[in-house]
């Protein structure tokens, strides 16, 4: 909601961008273009506490209209001193997913989760690799181009040469 949201999602100078966002997408919803628009949810613990009060937003501004889905995660330890995060509860997400199905709500992925890092990268996986369309085998798909990512070659007999 616009007083919690505007005080982490911000323009510089600490401009509020709460307004512009809602009018956006209910002007694109007010439309008959063909979009699929995914209204990602962070939550937070504060969040969290008005967790109800936001899905009833969704719900009665979106949730009637198939080209938004709506995605969450928690918040991501990426390095700052506040770790009040890590103590998400860890039924909370049966809660949204009870919340979701009385308001009406279609989660875009239903991989929605509520711990952190619970959506690990694939190439964090030991058994995950990318194979180019040349052979090469890689470990990420996000850096292709990068020698550090190149592990070897798959040959047109199934053999492997790794890289060394």
């Amino acid at each position: 909601m616009p007083e919690y949201h505007n005080t982490t999602r911000f323009l510089a100078g600490g401009y509020p961008t709460w307004e512009t966002i809602i009018t956006n997408l209910k002007e694109a919803k007010k439309t008959s273009i063909p979009f699929n628009i995914t209204i990602r949810t962070n939550f937070s613990p504060e969040l969290l506490k008005n967790a109800s009060s936001w899905l009833r937003f969704l719900s009665s501004n979106f949730s009637d209209d198939k080209r938004f889905k709506f995605h969450y995660e928690t918040v991501r330890d990426l390095g700052g001193k506040d770790k009040s995060f890590l103590n998400i509860n860890k039924n909370f997400y049966q809660l949204i997913s009870k919340m979701n199905k009385e308001n009406h709500i279609q989660i875009a992925q239903q991989t929605a989760v509520f711990a952190p890092f619970s959506l690990m990268c694939y190439a964090a996986f030991p058994n995950s690799y990318v194979i180019d369309y040349n052979g090469h085998i890689k470990k990420c798909s996000v850096a292709l181009d990068y020698e550090y990512n190149d592990l070897g070659e798959l040959l047109d007999d199934g053999s492997v040469v790794e890289d060394e």
